[in-house]
């Protein structure tokens, strides 16, 4: 009886643990937040993430061609803040962009801010020129943060509920070749 009531044990135990999100990278992949469409998302990749409070902001980008007009591919960019619950991660917070594929010709792509929980807000994106190795941010508050391009893509948090006035890539020697404003 000793014996078979361990067992019953280990097995629940190994069930919640294959049902829970391990992090928070799965919970998005497991739940992502995505436009109203009919469609699932194709090249879905998760970029980046970055530890913010008590969660992560993770940024991921998807194509779709479910969208307004139907049957032109658009390239979506999101980010969602994802919090650990008792068993597992979830998401709370989020949003995203998305452009028709014929619109995008700018080195930014997939670019765009949003709030993270109700402390900070978020920008992201994608660089595509090969010469950026990073990004400044400007904020509409007047402050600025420079990060590092990872995976093509720039994830940053600010405290307080602001917005992004500009983005701007940078070479290796510091020097704006490319710009673009959100506002």
């Amino acid at each position: 009886m000793k014996r078979l009531l361990q067992s019953a044990i280990v097995l629940l135990f190994v069930v919640l643990l294959t049902s829970c999100t391990l992090s928070p990278a799965a919970a998005v992949r497991r739940e992502p937040l995505l436009p109203a469409s009919d469609g699932e998302p194709v090249n879905f990749e998760i970029r980046q993430s970055v530890h913010w409070r008590d969660g992560v902001l993770v940024y991921y980008t998807f194509d779709t061609d479910q969208l307004d007009p139907p049957g032109v591919t658009h390239e979506c960019g999101y980010s969602a803040y994802v919090q650990r619950g008792l068993l597992d991660w979830h998401t709370t917070s989020g949003g995203g962009i998305c452009r028709a594929s014929s619109e995008v010709t700018d080195s930014f792509q997939r670019t765009g801010d949003s709030g993270v929980g109700d402390t900070g807000t978020g920008a992201y994106g994608m660089v595509t020129d090969p010469a950026a190795v990073e990004v400044r941010v400007t904020w509409s508050d007047g402050l600025t943060d420079t990060v590092a391009l990872v995976n093509e893509s720039y994830l940053v948090i600010h405290a307080g509920q602001t917005s992004v006035e500009r983005v701007e890539a940078l070479d290796a020697a510091g020097t704006v070749i490319a710009a673009y404003s959100l506002q």
